[in-house]
């Protein structure tokens, strides 16, 4: 089933909203932020998201007791609302609104900050940290403000999971469950995740490049991507539709069929996925790019670039971003569709088109 893309919310290191998203893609320089330590030593170098614009849509006092892995994904929220000309706390107007969330960290801060309260008080563990630590915490706070009565569901396949989030929403909608889809995928930073990826990887810094297939250049990333999506049987828009979604295994003989048009590889320097990247671009001939040096690594990069892909629709206009040769370049689309894909692990991979229904 193809789904209407009404309204667009994005949240990464370079800022917030479609605009911010706009500038980058224009040619704006995204840097990763350092981060002291707690325990000292090098600071932690990622790409940071900032929930400061979340004051626009809901005072302070209503906030307190939210986490951050919540406040993105509520900010992101309400700016995909806002864009398709809603407002977000319309209780009226978000009456049988489903939420749909992906995740693939979920809430990395507040699941530790609940793990060590546990460790350090024993008996006393904290109540809010472990209400705010399951997965889908943000998909009910989101639900709760926003006065949204149709069903929550948050799905987590890591890397590939804001596909899966999708072939739901889509179900949902098919089904008649939901009137509209409010639909994000979220993931956030944490020291945890930085010693982690230090111990692996060994100690990440420089830029992402994504284009060099066998060494790690890959930076931890943090943000969000919203769409409220309709039924097909709406009028199209002019971020047009989500055409086709798909998750598979490719066979040591069978290649991944790709539709004709621009393609967003989910490419993110590390060398693990690089040779099948690799092997992606020997068979396609046409426009390709990849956004990890806008917004680096992480498990919901593939909403972040079908918001690329979107906007590029709306505007038709491929912004190619950091190409083969570090530069910045754009091409018209020219109704063509844009297609992202990612690949992840045991040769699983996950597809979506974004693209105009009549095209």
């Amino acid at each position: 089933m193809r789904m209407r893309i009404r309204g667009v919310g994005a949240v990464g290191g370079f800022g917030a909203g479609r605009s911010a998203l706009e500038s980058v893609l224009a040619g704006g320089i995204c840097t990763p932020v350092l981060e002291a330590r707690s325990q000292g030593g090098p600071e932690w170098a990622y790409y940071r998201a900032s929930t400061d614009e979340l004051e626009r849509f809901a005072p302070k006092r209503l906030l307190r007791r939210m986490d951050h892995f919540s406040r993105l994904a509520l900010l992101c929220a309400c700016l995909a609302l806002e864009d398709a000309g809603l407002e977000p706390f319309d209780k009226t107007t978000n009456s049988g609104l489903s939420v749909m969330v992906a995740s693939g960290w979920g809430a990395l801060r507040t699941t530790f900050a609940f793990l060590d309260s546990v460790a350090e008080e024993d008996k006393h563990a904290s109540p809010t940290h472990f209400s705010n630590s399951v997965h889908n915490a943000a998909a009910a706070n989101i639900a709760i403000m926003l006065g949204a009565t149709g069903p929550s569901l948050t799905v987590s396949q890591f890397g590939l999971s804001a596909q899966s989030a999708l072939v739901s929403a889509a179900a949902m909608l098919a089904a008649g469950r939901a009137e509209r889809v409010l639909f994000g995928a979220v993931d956030e930073w944490c020291d945890v995740l930085g010693y982690c990826r230090e111990r692996y990887f060994g100690s990440e810094a420089g830029e992402v490049r994504p284009w060099d297939f066998e060494t790690h250049s890959a930076l931890a990333g943090e943000g969000a991507a919203f769409f409220l999506l309709e039924p097909e049987s709406t009028p199209e828009g002019p971020y047009g539709s989500l055409l086709d979604v798909r998750l598979g295994t490719m066979g040591e003989q069978e290649r991944l069929a790709l539709p004709d048009g621009p393609l967003i590889l989910g490419a993110d320097g590390h060398v693990a996925c690089g040779q099948a990247y690799a092997d992606v671009l020997r068979d396609h001939g046409g426009d390709v790019a990849a956004y990890a040096p806008l917004h680096g690594s992480l498990p919901s990069a593939a909403a972040l670039d079908m918001a690329v892909a979107a906007v590029s629709v709306a505007s038709d206009t491929f912004h190619a971003g950091p190409d083969k040769g570090g530069g910045m370049r754009s091409t018209s689309l020219e109704g063509r569709p844009v297609t992202c894909l990612t690949l992840g692990e045991a040769e699983s991979y996950g597809l979506l088109t974004v693209g105009r229904s009549q095209a």
